[in-house]
């Protein structure tokens, strides 16, 4: 019985986000790999352990957490694909999307881990047993983070999983929580002990000491307390049923009153044909008012706000980094997610209406970032920054952020809202990784791409940053304009 189920599932899971998110694994193994090899002095199987850090300390939590929302998602844009009013054992029908969710993170898992094994072992390197250990840690992990989530989306929707998993990636990165001595109270911090131990690290990416506690301690207790975490996932996803709302029903006595106007007499229309052509400002307009939705609001004036409580109380230097580490990278890369899916239903109707309609959005989209960049530059400059430096960095942020944008809607349209959101997190965690103090010295600042504008330092670095973003932004405008016009217009599948 529970093979029907399985073989439904994997039908249902063909061409969907969760059958591709899995190649996230492949440009972290190969930075891993690249970045041991020309930062870490280390010559051991430790030198790439620590570069793991950027999955584990970064984006471990949220990243497993969209490969069990991308399901449940999915389920509820196709209202259960005819299955919510058929005789079907849910427990069973929960428990065969769960081991396709796992079986994603398995190949995930096996690409980032073995490939850096792989590469390791060829290598020669000593300790090499020690990659494929981590690796089974951190699949071990996020077997009970997975189910939490898949619990959660069912229940809660996708952006409250996604605010719960940041939530649960901070908490467990917290010195006091992983590192502290009643770390076996929080559930975060058991997974993640158990990664620190294994990759030899401390919460902040730090190698550990030769005799750190951390490294002596015996990682039994944790391992438990994993594995505790990963049965209680499973509990959570199989028993957790879906959120049923109840409909609206007028109440008794209530009544639609009557409309009462005159009845309106058809004319023709009186415009000549020449003003009735669309116009790229009426197409403007009618775009903003269908995208502008209340979450774009809401989280333009939450930006706004942070940025006036970091001006008022911090210096220029904490405003800065709030901006160009997570601001410009996240905001740019979550607005297509947040507009598409409001729009992609008309955008058949709006590209006949009106041939403007995709110079339009793209217009919008560096509208919305020319403003967040411009209040960003004021909140420096208000906070004490020099102004000829924010000044000069402003076209450069607005150029990366428009970039940003433009391939995030790339991979929307064409692989999902899903994959949009994973790769905006594996980017913001590389930029923070990378476009640090020490390592934006080097060549790797290149790879750093959202840290441009405060990077881009010296006459030299900012030429190069200026001629390669005005390359993406032309190359990202002109695929974006021709998958708008194409795949854009076809029925979802």
């Amino acid at each position: 019985m529970f093979k029907r189920y399985l073989s439904a599932e994997l039908l249902r899971s063909r061409g969907s986000a969760v059958q591709w998110l899995p190649l996230l694994a492949l440009p972290l193994a190969l930075m891993t790999i690249v970045f041991s090899a020309i930062a870490s002095p280390a010559k051991d199987a430790t030198g790439v352990l620590g570069w793991q850090s950027m999955f584990v300390t970064g984006m471990y939590a949220p990243l497993v957490a969209v490969f069990a929302a991308v399901t449940e998602r999915r389920e509820v844009l196709a209202r259960g694909g005819g299955t919510w009013w058929r005789r079907l054992t849910t427990r069973y029908e929960h428990t065969a999307r769960l081991v396709v969710v796992l079986a994603s993170l398995a190949a995930f898992h096996l690409l980032n881990f073995g490939v850096s094994w792989a590469v390791v072992f060829a290598q020669g390197r000593e300790q090499h047993n020690l990659v494929a250990l981590a690796g089974l840690y951190s699949f071990l992990g996020a077997i009970g983070i997975a189910g939490l989530a898949s619990a959660c989306s069912r229940r809660y929707g996708l952006g409250a999983t996604l605010i719960l998993s940041v939530i649960w990636q901070v908490l467990s990165v917290t010195s006091k929580v992983v590192e502290g001595p009643m770390w076996w109270v929080f559930p975060p911090a058991w997974p993640m002990r158990l990664l620190l131990h294994s990759l030899r690290i401390h919460q902040n990416s730090v190698p550990l000491d030769p005799g750190d506690p951390l490294l002596q301690e015996n990682p039994l207790p944790a391992l438990a307390l994993t594995l505790l975490l990963a049965v209680m996932g499973i509990y959570a996803a199989i028993v957790t049923p879906r959120r049923l709302r109840r409909l609206a029903l007028p109440r008794r006595g209530q009544t639609t009153p009557a409309f009462s106007g005159a009845t309106a007499t058809w004319r023709p229309a009186t415009a000549p044909r020449a003003t009735a052509r669309p116009r790229f400002a009426g197409a403007l307009v009618g775009l903003h008012r269908a995208a502008c939705s209340p979450a774009v609001i809401a989280c333009l004036a939450l930006s706004a706000l942070a940025l006036l409580f970091l001006t008022l109380f911090y210096p220029p230097t904490y405003v800065q980094g709030f901006f160009v580490f997570l601001l410009l990278p996240v905001g740019a890369g979550v607005l297509p997610v947040m507009v598409w899916p409001l729009l992609a239903p008309v955008w058949p109707l709006s590209h006949m209406e009106s041939r403007h309609c995709s110079s339009a959005l793209l217009w919008w989209f560096f509208g919305i970032v020319s403003a967040v960049c411009m209040g960003a530059s004021l909140a420096l400059i208000a906070s004490g920054s020099p102004a000829s430096t924010s000044i000069i960095q402003l076209p450069l942020a607005i150029g990366v952020g428009y970039v940003i944008s433009v391939f995030s809607l790339l991979i929307v349209i064409r692989l999902g809202i899903m994959s949009g959101l994973a790769l905006c997190i594996v980017c913001t965690i590389v930029s923070v990784t990378l476009g640090g103090d020490v390592l934006a010295r080097t060549p790797l600042w290149l790879i750093a791409f959202p840290a441009w504008p405060m990077n881009a330092d010296s006459p030299a670095r900012y030429i190069l940053a200026v001629v390669l973003t005005g390359i993406f932004a032309t190359a990202g405008t002109w695929m974006v304009i021709r998958l708008l016009k194409t795949k854009a217009l076809r029925p979802a599948n």
